[in-house]
């Protein structure tokens, strides 16, 4: 007589398995299969070994026969036999690894996504090659240790950059050429705030932004309109005169409001005044005056006004410059930090007779002089208007810098300078830029 059959085996019935099995589906099997508990003899809980049902993947086994159909038993664990096969199957990225095995390959091994590489490595181009952006050294094009550059990702505020998108808060801080800093001199800040859209009803303010967490300090540059042009005979001619100039770091605590009134560039031509507001109180530029023979001046532009408030308030105006006229100073035109001619109030006086009209500013200008400045908080400067003697007319300060090419206005004009096109003065801007502590 043959032994009986031990669980797993073939049998036809009770009586071909060995004590305390049945013949379950024509194989031998415990009656403690369907326990929930990983009984002796089972390979894992209900499964393998004495039970007839095999173990699914990730249970455990003692060999192949354990392991239900596909599976094979790898290190006393159910796992894909395609896995084992030495064959590049359709899920892995190269033979026996990747995608669906738990094998990772190795560095030259082929790949489709960066998960079927080992630790430290990448998916490059289809092949697993070293990820140099987990490497702990500043290597390739990083502008910091693993950040930055063009192939990692971006860094966090207060490590160095060299551009805005190598920051994760889009903010690369070092001065005057912010945003565009020369061989990772910068440092990634905590946000910044940009706007040149000017305000329409001298009330309602062109926007407001709250300081983030992790900023202590405000980087501001803060450009002031323009004035309009001359129209002589339907043409511009004369260009108004500069907007002003502000920059300097100001204190600020996360949750500070910044509120942002622009200015808007004069005109030439018929309602010549540009929009601007003192603080959410209309502070318009002057209108231009009528000349004799088609000659008529431009008119002033409006106040830009800046109001931090929270932990402490802070406010700023940047003035504006006049319009142009046949026979005006154009140096009194554009905004300077020792003002000329001044009236009282915010608003620009219009202009007389032929002359251009007031700038708008702290307090505004008279007829045919810019804005002035006004008080400014410990930490930002204020600055002449410059010359340009190639473009044959003033632009304010700043317009190196590079987050100056961003202000355009409403218009599409540079920021607080004219247009020899269309004689309309260049709105204002704001720029703020978070510190990182």
């Amino acid at each position: 007589m043959c032994a009986r059959c031990a669980g797993g085996q073939s049998c036809t019935m009770d009586s071909d398995c060995v004590a305390n099995n049945l013949c379950v589906n024509s194989q031998c099997s415990s009656p403690n299969c369907n326990n929930n508990m990983q009984d002796p003899g089972e390979a894992d809980v209900d499964c393998g070994a004495v039970c007839v049902d095999k173990c699914g993947e990730g249970k455990m086994c003692g060999g192949a026969a354990d392991c239900a159909a596909g599976l094979t038993c790898d290190n006393g664990t159910c796992k894909d036999a395609s896995c084992f096969n030495m064959t590049k199957d359709p899920s892995e990225g190269d033979t026996d690894c990747g995608g669906s095995c738990d094998a990772k390959c190795m560095i030259g091994q082929s790949c489709n996504q960066p998960s079927d590489c080992a630790m430290g490595a990448t998916c490059n181009g289809g092949t697993c090659a070293m990820d140099l952006c987990s490497s702990g050294v500043k290597d390739q094009d990083e502008t910091d240790v693993d950040c930055g550059g063009q192939t990692c990702g971006a860094c966090m505020a207060g490590q160095s950059c060299t551009l805005d998108s190598d920051c994760v808060t889009n903010d690369c801080i070092c001065g005057a050429n912010s945003g565009n800093c020369s061989g990772a001199s910068g440092t990634c800040g905590a946000g910044q705030y940009f706007i040149d859209q000017p305000v329409t009803d001298g009330t309602t303010a062109s926007g407001t932004y709250t300081i983030p967490a992790g900023c202590t300090s405000l980087y501001v540059q803060a450009c002031g309109a323009a004035g309009g042009a001359l129209d002589q005979m339907g043409f511009a001619s004369t260009m108004g005169g500069a907007g002003g100039y502000i920059d300097g770091t100001v204190p600020v605590t996360p949750g500070d409001v910044v509120t942002v009134w622009i200015g808007q560039g004069g005109t030439t031509g018929f309602t010549t005044r540009g929009s601007g507001s003192y603080l959410g109180a209309s502070a318009f530029g002057g209108d231009g005056g009528f000349g004799m023979f088609g000659s008529d001046a431009g008119g002033g532009g409006g106040l830009t006004s800046v109001q931090i408030t929270g932990s402490a308030t802070q406010t700023f105006v940047v003035p504006a410059g006049a319009g142009g006229s046949e026979f005006g100073d154009r140096m009194a035109a554009s905004v300077t930090v020792t003002p000329g001619s001044t009236t009282t109030g915010y608003t620009g006086a219009a202009g007389n007779n032929d002359e251009g009209g007031g700038g708008a500013g702290d307090p505004g200008g008279a007829s045919n002089n810019a804005g002035a400045y006004g008080a400014l908080p410990a930490g930002l400067t204020a600055y002449d208007s410059v010359e340009d003697f190639g473009a044959g007319k003033w632009v304010p300060a700043g317009t190196s810098n590079n987050d100056y090419s961003r202000c355009m206005g409403a218009d599409s004009i540079a920021a607080g300078t004219g247009d020899d096109l269309l004689g309309y003065g260049g709105d204002g801007c704001v720029v703020l830029r978070c510190v990182a502590p």
